[in-house]
């Protein structure tokens, strides 16, 4: 085994290093600025708790996107942002075809 010297000295050493990891996330701006808009409530707890039914209710259809509800001056809108154009409309149009009241909402 090695001391733990030679193993501080071996990391230090050019070209030994791991190559960097590359982070992402989802971001509300370029290509993920678009969403949609799954319903109105009075209530943030409200919002909350449809955005987690729709969530549960099909991961894959929603990709990465967050689960934000948003206060409006109507009340609490509970929304699905960072997403693509065409994943918007694509998700909208499936949660429609189940009954479940949708809009996209466009970036800006």
């Amino acid at each position: 085994q090695l001391a733990p010297q030679a193993v501080a000295l071996a990391a230090a050493r050019p070209g030994t290093a791991p190559a960097p990891e590359i982070v992402t996330h989802v971001s509300t701006s370029g290509d993920g600025s678009w969403g949609i808009d799954v319903g109105l409530f009075t209530t943030r707890a409200e919002a909350e708790r449809v955005l987690l039914q729709v969530a549960l209710g099909d991961l894959g259809m929603l990709g990465n996107a967050l689960r934000k509800p948003a206060r409006r001056p109507d009340g609490w809108h509970a929304t699905f942002v960072g997403m693509s154009e065409e994943a918007a409309g694509l998700a909208c149009r499936r949660l429609k075809a189940r009954a479940r009241e949708c809009s996209v909402i466009g970036p800006g």
